[in-house]
């Protein structure tokens, strides 16, 4: 056998070359590189884009010239792609023009770079129009672009502007109609309907006045509500049936494999620009339900599964994490608008910090996360703390029976929990250079603030069991036999305690004249109707 028939033929191995290179899908044919560039912004400005991380927003503009142009919205996203450039070599016949078809004799293929970001346009135009050339609106937008103090003045001092105003064919730019570039439903209402209700007596209709809101077919429940949905609404359906299988496969596959998630993990798994300018609920009501309160509150929760009657659930309960503002609250705030609070957050919270900044909704809480100053609702398998998992795989922490208030984990846990992110925070504002702190336990104190409330469990679980069996005896008639049982163990104990066990014969002889019950419970027996008619003398009662 030779060694070619022994062992399989394998792909010739080439290594990735270290050249980065930035893909843009332009969406028309490029003729000119350098005016698609201009299109783009210019060189410095692309680059300035790349430089960023993915999810930086970008403009294109065919009449990169015209400062009325409407721009079409694209972005930056991670790609892992190679460039390949094939080389074809062909053989044409001497004196034969370039462009003249010719035999191929060969091929080769070599890989230039790696595409790690991609520029994409999937975005639809925005409604405009072209004004004519010369129109003094068109020169009074390059000089605002331009930022020309002096052209500006000569626009203010002569009067073309107000003989444009009173013109009457006079051209008005055409203004931003779409802001998110992705087709939408839209429920049109010509008008709002009045009502006729008088205006001093409140109403909380007053929300169906408006002509277009934001229609919400899904399925709320609250955490008291005995029985869980099991399917959509035909409306929720209905609502659904414009969104891609795609993106309803993907949603589908996520609520499959955790059986609660939350709203806000939600949309980071499925972003805005996968999904297509639909929003969450329009497919995610198809699929699951909401609770509005309880530990499993603004959570999409699947059809048919109910979390309390789960105890592995615990790992899904909310875990709502806030910030202490303090300082300067407006200052944040208005930073905040405009778009700088990142970098003040940056130089001012996490000096000395070398990690790499997190995004903006992120559903993970870490330490990482933590110093950052990262804060929301989220799900306690999503707090990648050790402490934290510890707490949930920790079997004295779960209780017999959820409770609205603390789930399946009892409250001192959920506390420990709170206390434990609440010092990694302190620590790293403490040694902002630190990169991870180690948090321990104190499960002696854990576990007697534990026991208290088992007892409290405990204490309720009885008395609901009494109320269940006190309800079961008056519906039949009659009591069940545990109830007989813990009655006639409980005149027993009486019984006993008054010292009249030992003695009941010399008692039931003198005081009833010889006569004699088979059994003291007859007289203590609360059930029998006619007990308190028996056979006896007031001699015998009275001596009892």
């Amino acid at each position: 056998m030779s060694y070619s028939k022994r062992y399989p033929e394998y792909a010739e191995r080439f290594a990735l070359p270290q050249r980065s290179v930035l893909s843009v899908e332009y969406p028309g044919y490029v003729e000119d590189a350098e005016k698609a560039i201009k299109s783009l912004g210019g060189r410095e400005k692309l680059s300035r884009d790349v430089s960023q991380d993915v999810g930086a927003q970008l403009e294109l503009r065919y009449r990169y010239d015209d400062p009325t142009s409407h721009p079409i919205k694209g972005e930056i996203v991670p790609t892992h792609n190679v460039l390949i450039k094939v080389t074809r070599r062909i053989r044409r016949p001497k004196g034969a023009p370039k462009d003249s078809p010719g035999e191929t004799v060969g091929s080769s293929a070599k890989i230039v770079g790696v595409i790690e970001k991609t520029a994409r346009f999937r975005k639809l135009a925005d409604f405009q129009y072209i004004l004519p050339k010369g129109d003094p609106l068109v020169d009074l937008a390059k000089v605002i672009q331009n930022i020309d103090i002096d052209e500006a003045k000569k626009f203010i001092s002569s009067n073309v502007l107000d003989s444009t105003a009173n013109a009457q064919n006079a051209y008005i730019p055409a203004p931003f109609l779409d802001s998110s570039g992705w087709p939408s439903r839209f429920s049109l209402d010509m008008f709002a309907k009045p009502s006729d209700q008088p205006g001093n007596v409140a109403s909380d209709s007053r929300k169906n006045l408006t002509a277009n809101s934001n229609i919400f077919h899904g399925t709320f429940i609250r955490y008291s509500e005995k029985n869980v949905p099991t399917e959509p609404t035909a409306e929720a359906i209905e609502y659904a049936k414009d969104v891609p299988e795609d993106i309803m496969a993907k949603a589908r596959a996520i609520i499959e494999k955790d059986p609660v998630v939350s709203r806000n993990a939600m949309d980071v798994m499925i972003p805005a620009e996968e999904r297509g300018g639909f929003r969450t609920h329009t497919f995610m009501s198809t699929m699951a339900y909401v609770m509005e309160n309880g530990p499993w509150r603004s959570c999409w929760i699947r059809f048919g599964y109910d979390p309390r009657k789960d105890k592995d659930s615990c790992k899904y309960q909310v875990f709502d994490y806030r910030r202490n503002v303090t300082g300067n609250t407006s200052r944040k705030l208005r930073l905040a608008r405009q778009g700088g609070v990142a970098q003040t957050a940056a130089a001012s919270e996490n000096a000395g910090s070398t990690a790499n900044p997190l995004q903006a909704g992120v559903y993970i809480l870490d330490q990482e996360a933590i110093r950052q100053g990262i804060a929301g609702i989220f799900q306690l398998h999503h707090v990648k703390l050790p402490t934290v998992t510890e707490l949930l795989n920790y079997p004295e922490a779960r209780r017999k029976i959820p409770s609205e208030k603390s789930g399946w984990l009892y409250l001192p846990v959920l506390k420990t929990i709170r206390s434990t992110v609440h010092d990694i925070k302190k620590a790293f504002e403490n040694e902002p250079s630190r990169q991870s702190f180690d948090m321990s336990i104190d499960y002696d104190t854990l576990d007697k603030q534990i026991e208290v409330d088992r007892r409290q469990e405990n204490a309720v679980l009885a008395t609901e069991e009494r109320l269940r069996e006190r309800e079961e005896g008056v519906l039949l008639g009659q009591a069940s036999q545990v109830v007989r049982d813990r009655i006639d163990a409980q005149v027993n104990e009486f019984m006993s305690q008054l010292g009249t066990q030992t003695q009941r014969g010399a008692i039931d002889a003198d005081a009833l004249d010889g006569e004699r019950f088979d059994s003291d419970e007859g007289e203590f027996d609360i059930f029998d109707d006619e007990s308190d008619g028996m056979d006896s003398d007031a001699d015998g009662a009275g001596e009892f």
